[in-house]
């Protein structure tokens, strides 16, 4: 079965909005008979799976809108859910569905099939409490939105959950009921902050980077945002549910535009919930209106330049007088003429766990306390362990002062390895460890 239509004359204004080429639409849902679809997410090859809420179930598309395959029922038990939202696919093809009124993440091959699943209902690491979003990073790590804990949490694609933050800490206050979350250039992820009615930006290691937007109709304002995502060159598309339309805005927060208005229309929305984007389509589910929505908004090409907005750097703390003749020693690199100090090197997780046969992708986080620009630092990574293998080291290019900086690298175990391995990082006479159980693989 197929639904197509475009509606060329319409999207070529809208598209225009956001700054792309001429745009077209079409409708999915006539004859589906989609009940409040909550989610969507688009594999590399084209595939799309919609997360069909009120129905319980998935259903897989092609790019052109037929229809594949319907995944689950309405149950508890493997491959069955209850109320599902949130939907991901990892670049191998692996499923992940936040199941939420099951409090739990599934993950299933990319045929369906149940796989495994994790979580029950909480407020520890590893629980949720009505999870509605989830999305993978370059690394494989899946990070949730746990709606009823107002939190996010991140974990690795086999469930073990390294941290859950809701930023209670911050000068910007904390997270409330963020709905959906997704990963952008450089690693760092973006939260729909659903009544709070903003985007928070935080880091890999789980630090406020910033927040924009407020609860309002106007440009750059929003009311309960239920959905994100973000095209390849790093700008971001925002499902602003309250309004029932589309914002864009690139990596640093700026207002570039939007489409949509209430209606029932191609290119009108009602309740827009979640959101994915493949090679210049962006995908909606249109809740409100029991349909999705494929919306061709421009070309998906990478940055032509890096992101003029990064983040910013932390505030330096007092610094002692500069030594005589400035440099310092920096792995071997080059640095600024200003003492270069590097005083931390972290591994995450600290603590966890790996099947032998598998992977486990990790953190390595160096901060420079020094006042020169770090050039050049490598950190050098190492197992205690025969048959589990790290990169022998992970390069910073630089590192500004006052920075603190992360990257991932991936430890891999042979079969035949069992007990626990000890990964151990070192940089500039800096050194932590971090602690892996070699767990016998079950296929």
């Amino acid at each position: 079965m197929k639904i197509a239509g475009a509606v060329a004359l319409l999207f070529a204004a809208l598209g225009m909005l956001f700054g792309a080429a001429p745009a077209s639409a079409a409708n999915w849902g006539t004859g589906i008979s989609f009940s409040a679809p909550g989610g969507v997410a688009v594999s590399p090859g084209g595939a799309v799976l919609v997360a069909d809420t009120g129905n319980d179930r998935i259903v897989k598309f092609n790019r052109d809108g037929d229809r594949l395959q319907v995944i689950g029922k309405r149950g508890g038990g493997q491959a069955e859910f209850r109320n599902p939202r949130g939907l991901a696919i990892e670049p191998g093809g692996a499923i992940f569905v936040a199941d939420t009124a099951n409090n739990r993440i599934q993950r299933l091959f990319p045929s369906g099939k149940y796989q495994t699943e994790w979580g029950n209902e909480g407020d520890s690491v590893g629980q949720f409490r009505s999870p509605t979003g989830v999305t993978i990073d370059g690394s494989g790590n899946l990070y949730a939105a746990d709606y009823g804990n107002s939190r996010i949490q991140k974990c690795n694609a086999w469930g073990w959950c390294g941290f859950g933050v809701d930023f209670a800490d911050s000068d910007e206050g904390p997270l409330a009921g963020p709905w959906a979350v997704t990963v952008g250039t450089g690693g760092n992820f973006y939260v729909a902050d659903t009544l709070n009615s903003r985007i928070v930006r935080g880091s890999p290691s789980g630090e406020l980077l910033g927040t924009w937007g407020e609860r309002g109709s106007g440009n750059g304002q929003m009311i309960e945002p239920k959905g994100i995502t973000t095209d390849r060159a790093g700008d971001l598309y925002v499902a602003d549910t309250g309004n029932d339309r589309i914002l864009k805005f690139s990596p640093g927060g700026n207002f570039l535009g939007s489409i949509g208005q209430p209606g029932t229309g191609v290119g009108q929305f009602s309740a827009p919930a979640g959101l994915a984007f493949l090679e210049g389509f962006l995908y909606v589910a249109d809740t409100g209106n029991n349909r999705v929505q494929k919306i061709q908004v421009g070309p998906d090409t990478e940055p032509d330049v890096p992101d003029p907005e990064p983040d910013p750097p932390k505030p330096p703390k007092p610094k002692p007088p500069k030594p005589p003749g400035g440099g310092g020693n920096n792995g071997g690199g080059n640095s600024s003429n200003a003492a270069v100090k590097i005083t931390r090197v972290k591994l995450m997780p600290h603590n966890s766990w790996i099947y032998a046969d598998g992977y486990l992708d990790m953190q390595v986080q160096v901060t420079n306390r020094g006042d020169g620009i770090a050039r050049s630092i490598n950190v050098f990574i190492s197992s205690s362990r025969a048959g589990v293998t790290v990169p022998k080291r992970v390069r910073f290019a630089q590192i500004l002062p006052g920075w603190t900086v992360t990257k991932s690298f991936r430890v891999r175990a042979k079969r035949s390895a069992r007990g626990w391995v000890m990964i151990q990082a070192d940089v500039e006479g800096k050194r932590n460890r971090g602690f892996l159980k070699l767990i016998k693989p079950w296929w």
